[in-house]
């Protein structure tokens, strides 16, 4: 209670200058009167290079009075003071200020093109390019467009922004993981996540988790490595979708690759700015179950005298709160910019929850005239983790959502003594899971980069020198009571990990630039780069306690610790090159090529190269366009190239081995423990490859106040990695091998409007849609494997399955078609697909309004043609839950008509999981207070407002992490961790 005293108390003293701010007003209006005292009508004319402008704003600078222009350009002003400066504006032209005379009553003005939009430049592999001159497939998104609210990692900024791209969460719980697909899903066994560049250093964006083993009820929940970012310190963020633009990655740019730009200082700009919100979270959605009536209407014998409602036992009201402070300063030669940022942000369910503490620091310095800049950036951060266990794949005992939903409605939370009621063998009580158990993790991440570049020749040929390191500490500690339900037949268990991830970079690279005869452009890359990764994981795991006196911190005093460490290194070579050739600004051409060697496959394949090549035609600039006005922007895109995935985990090629503690022999008292192979090597494992047709246009109308593109891609992954059976006899069952193929294809659709724009009201808009078709086209033998293995009490089969002309994902069971006399039955015993976890269509649709001094912007997405299976119902709606354990009216129901077990794999479960989100709204109000606030911003969020869908979970968006086969599973929901809905109060201040 203390602490959220002191939060509100900080936002409150930073927010005490807004009442001064809004009683300026009238102030102002009357020197406003005072310099209006000689009035006069003055008629302007808006033109372009092709007549009148229609809808300019017109505004006399400093006030209120203004008007549009009409059908002939033209807008008459009345009250215009003397020695008035007239603002004209409209969307896709340069603003522009006429100062007037005293006695003018007549002005006709031409506007100039706004390039600016076209001009934009982007960050793109080891450089940067106009965005009018992209050959290749490439979004930008920058933080005046993120997402608002309370943010995990900077992956949800873009949620809905971007066409083609995916982002969903593993689970509600804060600082988890997302998620992110960009046009599908690429690969089988391997990742299919994108390539995370921060600030010119690519990380290793996964993180291990603890095998805690068995029913020892720990959460396995890997922490998300972006998680450690503040967003608010992000300038940009860069997503490259197609091979044109992500060959330049090679081995690691068949997810696409998106690139993190953080803010820095600006040339003679000094600013002190605070942000910060304060709000608070509740669970969105509950799965309904018995209420302790309904309970004892279908047990008349319950014995339980209470009636409680497990899952709001759970589930609480979270706190949340951020703060970040800014220092930036700059002149020619020298700019920097300091941030801190403290953001803490409680679960929804009790437990858990996550703080952050993160300071960072970028400069930059110029010498020698500009030719040698040099740049640092460096971010520390410390956070901690709170653990609760929310699901639980392999006990039969399960997590604490489990047992919040089959917990008796009848039974109290505690005994009369204040004791935790552990009732029954078979549930095992939520609260007391959560509040009995100690598990913090506490993490301290330092990422950094520092590079040198040196204009051998000032603006056409440089040398550029990149080093970046990148390591993450993370300290877990984990207890369990000697009376806890989960240890007590171990008398208590502790649980140390040290985990830490090292990253370190070199690179160098030659940059030439060079315009011949005004018509031909050519810019050229070539580089070296190295890379190692080194990561290590030690832990302890101890049972047997006298006292839980000292929790985690006394393994040694335990009776039995078993302890076991870990190290994997690998390292990634490359050369690189890139040329981009620009002939007469109309047409562009783009060739790339990267080596990569990776220490990550076998000896015959640990080298290989991704080559790709791309065209672009401006076709605006053609001489049957070029005087078009209402076309503003015309431009064709070709491209295709081959990129590889080396995200497959370490030694996959070798031969491996375990250690079995319990076996073994002795020899002169000596005990040598047995050593079993666990994988056959393969020296000819090589890399999955995914070769890549875009074909794009890019559009702009009326002055880019309309404008957009529209992509259609065809993708191709070969070589895709895949466990199969050895031959026997062997020394093991399987091992990996490249045997599989698969086919990605689809278009993108995005249109972005300016569509209203006044003197005081703007409405700007923004609808992208993506559709993507998966199939897999080759297994081995063209072998169905089945896999998706289901959790739960009693559980088994699989539910999904792997096969040649079907998407990955596909769902597999038979066809239910209704309960008869207390049984389940089917069109037949035979098994079919079912549907499919892919979304076929996603949309994204936003939407920011402006009137006057207020702001508010609207967040839509949907996902369309996508599937669940709904592993919590399936065990929620077993007939034999009853009477020992709580379900929902169709289970109580199915029970009473006498059913029992169910059939896992079956279309009873597969849910259309379709959905319309309202994502995120805010609400502003902008505001001055001169000479001591240049500009603030008071505004209100709300996130996940509603949700409209069919599926009967917490939240449509799910997809538990498990593998079976070595195939990941795909859109299987089993009490996951629910999304949160947030309500925020926040404030930006600009000393």
């Amino acid at each position: 209670m203390k602490k959220i005293l002191i939060s509100v108390s900080l936002f409150l003293c930073a927010a005490v200058p807004i009442s001064a701010a809004f009683g300026h007003k009238k102030a102002t209006s009357i020197d406003i009167e005072k310099v209006s005292q000689e009035q006069r009508k003055v008629s302007v004319v808006v033109n372009d290079k092709n007549g009148p402008v229609i809808g300019a704003n017109v505004l006399v600078k400093g006030t209120t009075i203004g008007n549009i222009t009409d059908l002939d350009g033209e807008a008459v002003i009345e009250g215009v003071p003397q020695n008035a400066v007239l603002v004209i504006s409209f969307i896709g032209y340069l603003t522009q200020e006429i100062p007037l005379n005293n006695n003018q009553k007549n002005i006709e003005v031409t506007l100039i093109e706004d390039t600016q939009t076209l001009s934009e430049v982007m960050v793109v592999g080891y450089g940067s390019v106009k965005k009018s001159d992209a050959t290749g497939a490439i979004d930008v998104i920058k933080s005046t467009d993120f997402n608002k609210g309370v943010v995990s990692s900077p992956e949800s900024l873009f949620k809905g922004h971007i066409a083609g791209v995916q982002v969903t969460p593993t689970s509600g719980q804060p600082g988890a993981n997302s998620n992110v697909r960009i046009r599908g899903v690429n690969s089988i066994s391997a990742s299919s996540e994108p390539l995370y560049v921060i600030d010119g250093v690519p990380i290793d964006n996964s993180r291990s988790t603890t095998n805690v083993g068995g029913d020892s009820g720990l959460s396995s929940l890997s922490i998300n490595p972006l998680s450690m970012i503040s967003a608010s310190d992000i300038e940009s963020m860069t997503v490259l979708k197609d091979a044109s633009a992500t060959a330049i990655y090679g081995s690691r740019g068949a997810n696409g690759v998106i690139i993190i730009t953080t803010k820095g200082g600006k040339d003679g700009v000094r600013s002190l700015s605070y942000s910060g919100s304060v709000g608070f979270s509740q669970v969105s959605n509950k799965i309904s179950v018995l209420s302790a009536d309904e309970y004892r209407q279908y047990v008349p014998n319950a014995t339980g005298t209470a009636s409680t409602d497990w899952q709001d036992e759970i589930f609480r009201t979270a706190f949340v709160e951020e703060h970040n402070i800014t220092f930036s300063n700059g002149n020619k030669n020298t700019s920097y910019r300091a941030s801190l940022n403290f953001s803490d942000q409680n679960g929804i369910v009790i437990g858990t929850g996550m703080d952050r503490y993160s300071l960072r620091f970028n400069l930059t310095h110029k010498m020698f005239d500009d030719r040698l800049i040099f740049n640092l950036n460096a971010n520390n951060t410390y956070y901690t983790l709170d653990n609760v266990l929310e699901q639980q794949t392999g006990g039969s005992n399960g997590g604490i959502i489990n047992n919040a939903l089959k917990a008796n409605p009848t039974e109290p939370v505690y005994n009369e003594d204040g004791s935790f009621n552990e009732y029954a063998e078979s549930v095992r009580n939520p609260v007391a899971m959560a509040k009995q158990m100690y598990d913090k993790s506490r993490g301290d991440r330092f990422i950094g980069s520092a590079d040198a570049t040196y204009f051998f020749i000032p603006k056409t040929l440089s040398g550029k020198i990149n080093v970046g390191y990148d390591v993450d500490n993370i300290n877990r500690k984990a207890y369990q009571p000697i009376d806890s339900k989960a240890a007590e037949n171990v008398e208590g268990r502790a649980i140390t990990e040290s985990n830490r991830y090292s990253n370190y970079l070199f690179e160098g690279y030659l940059t030439f630039d060079k315009t011949f005869n005004d018509i031909h452009a050519l810019n050229v890359v070539a580089g070296y780069s190295w890379q190692e990764f080194d990561n290590y994981t030690s832990t302890v795991r101890a049972e047997g306690f006298v006292n839980d006196n000292l929790g985690a911190d006394n393994v040694g005093g335990a009776r039995t610790q078993q302890a076991q460490n870990n190290e994997e290194l690998n390292r990634l070579i490359s050369f690189y090159a890139r040329a981009n050739y620009n002939l007469m600004d109309k047409y562009m051409f783009t060739a790339t090529v990267r080596r990569d060697g990776s220490s990550r496959f076998g000896v015959n394949n640990r080298w290989a190269t991704f080559p790709s090549g791309a065209f672009a035609w401006k076709i605006k600039q053609e001489e049957f366009l070029k005087n078009v006005s209402a076309i503003s922007d015309l431009k064709l895109r070709l491209g295709y190239g081959v990129t590889g995935n080396q995200d497959i985990g370490n030694f996959r090629y070798s031969q491996t081995y375990s250690i079995d503690s319990k076996q073994g022999t002795s020899f002169g008292g000596v005990a040598y423990p047995a050593y079993n192979i666990t994988g056959i090597a393969n020296p000819d494992l090589k890399w999955e490859q995914t070769a890549q047709f875009n074909v794009g246009l890019d559009y702009g109308f009326l002055n880019n106040r309309i404008r957009g593109s529209f992509d259609v891609y065809h993708k191709k992954t070969s070589n895709l990695l895949l466990t199969i059976d050895a031959i026997q006899p062997a020394v093991s069952s399987s091992y990996l091998d490249n045997v599989g193929a698969m086919v990605n294809k689809g278009f993108e659709f995005t249109i972005d409007a300016a569509v209203i724009s006044t003197k005081d009201f703007y409405w700007d808009t923004n609808f992208n849609i993506a559709y993507n078709k998966n199939e897999v086209t080759e297994l081995y033998n063209n072998k169905d494997i089945v896999y998706g293995v289901v959790s739960g009490a009693g559980a088994y089969g699989n539910t999904q399955i792997l096969r040649v002309g079907e998407s990955i994902g596909s769902f597999y069971g038979q066809k239910f078609l209704g309960i008869e006399n207390g049984k389940e039955v089917f069109e037949s015993d035979e098994r079919t697909v079912l549907g499919d976890a892919l979304p076929d269509v996603i949309i994204g649709f936003n939407n920011t309004f402006k009137y006057k001094n207020w702001d508010l912007s609207l967040c839509l997405r949907s996902n369309l043609g996508v599937d669940v299976y709904n592993n919590t119902r399936a065990e929620l709606e077993q007939g034999s839950r009853l009477p020992g354990q709580n379900t929902n009216i169709e289970g109580a129901e199915f029970y009473k008509a006498g059913g029992g077990g169910i059939v896992y794999a079956s279309s009873r479960w597969v849910e259309n999981a379709s959905f319309l989100k309202l994502d995120n709204v805010t609400l502003g109000y902008n505001f001055t207070l001169p000479k001591v606030i240049k500009n603030g911003r008071i505004y209100i969020t709300a996130q996940n407002l509603f949700t409209i869908t069919s599926y009967k979970g917490y939240d449509p968006e799910v997809n538990n992490v498990s593998s079976d086969k070595d195939v990941k599973a795909i859109g299987i929901d089993y009490c996951s961790y629910p999304q949160a809905r947030t309500f925020t109060l926040g404030l930006n201040i600009n000393f």
